[in-house]
């Protein structure tokens, strides 16, 4: 009986040494499946996760792209009012009698060397700008002449919208090449059937936005001046070079918010110095930026764009101003709002 009972006892303790085993082998497999589940699951928790994150939507950016929008149409206007300026100086455009600049003065004190300068400090004709700073202007060869050359220094050149008070700074060179044997006087002489006038002009510039911000800023455009009666004319501002493999392109550089830009002119601006708001027409691509962008000029309230054969009718509207469009980092659709010049 007690060998019995010793055996009986062993059975039992190998059983359970047995079971023992068996579990911990068990265990050991349940460590590995579970481990190997992990891994597969792994890639699909970072997918969801990343899913989630980029359904996220980035902040509104129409501050941003409207300042932009604006800091585009402001430097494009004042920079060639500036060549409009010195054009009418060097023709000896008559306005009552005498050269004269609006919110501006002339020192011909070095004309004898071929230089002056446009001191400004008041408002255009239009009271929409208050201009002020130094304008250098050196002539080369004679302005009457294709070939000749005029180069403009702006010195602290600061414009200020009327309106609000917003105002930029320009410091940098113009160059002005005359293509056309002509000058704005030859306008005025009876019978001189002299109906067009055209530049080419090349500017680099750096631009102070003001709190700190200044950024380099270059122009390539051609700009042609047509006749239009004896006291108005039609300046078309086209696009002159390719930048990065851009092509039509009339101004590239930095924007106010860090971000670079080319800015693609695929329709020609075209004023009138009988409008008094601003272009009847023309065309921008903002390309480069994280959100490109288009500027239209000459639209009404509405967005839609100006009846060019209207401006000849008695009453007609004038153009009210630009429309943007760009589709918002925020998700929020395409943006197409509109603004006044």
């Amino acid at each position: 009986m007690r060998i019995q009972a010793k055996i009986n006892d062993y059975s039992i303790k190998l059983l359970s040494n047995t079971n023992v085993k068996r579990k911990r082998a068990l265990l050991q497999m349940n460590k590995r499946v579970l481990v190997k589940l992990l891994f597969m699951l792994f890639p699909i928790v970072i997918l969801i996760v990343s899913c989630k994150k980029s359904s996220t939507p980035s902040a509104d950016d129409t501050t941003q792209q409207v300042a932009t929008a604006s800091d585009q149409y402001i430097i494009t206007m004042q920079s060639d009012q500036v060549i409009s300026d010195a054009n009418i100086i060097l023709s000896g455009h008559p306005t009552s009698g005498t050269i004269s600049i609006a919110g501006a003065t002339i020192d011909s004190s070095n004309l004898s060397n071929g230089v002056y300068i446009i001191n400004y400090h008041g408002t255009d004709t239009r009271n929409m700008w208050n201009r002020t700073g130094a304008v250098t202007v050196q002539i080369t060869g004679d302005w009457n002449v294709p070939g000749s050359v005029l180069t403009l220094v702006f010195n602290n050149f600061t414009v200020t919208r009327t309106s609000n008070g917003n105002s930029i700074t320009f410091n940098g060179n113009n160059t002005i090449t005359n293509i056309s044997a002509a000058t704005y006087n030859y306008w005025h002489l009876p019978g001189d059937g002299v109906t067009t006038i055209e530049h080419k002009v090349q500017g680099t510039f750096t631009i102070d936005f003001g709190g700190g911000i200044v950024r380099p800023w270059n122009i390539a455009r051609t700009r042609k001046i047509v006749k239009t009666n004896s006291l108005a004319y039609q300046l078309t501002i086209s696009q002159d070079t390719t930048v990065n493999g851009y092509t039509r392109i009339e101004s590239w550089g930095t924007d106010r918010a860090g971000e670079l830009f080319t800015s693609a002119l695929t329709k020609p601006i075209v004023i009138n110095s009988s409008v008094p708001t601003g272009p009847l027409s023309g065309y921008y691509q903002l390309l480069g930026l994280t959100s490109a962008m288009t500027i239209n000029f000459g639209v009404d309230t509405s967005g839609v764009a100006y009846n060019l054969g209207a401006y000849y009718k008695l009453g007609a509207p004038y153009p009210y101003g630009y429309k943007l469009s760009w589709v918002n980092t925020s998700g929020g659709g395409n943006d197409t709002p509109v603004y006044p010049y």
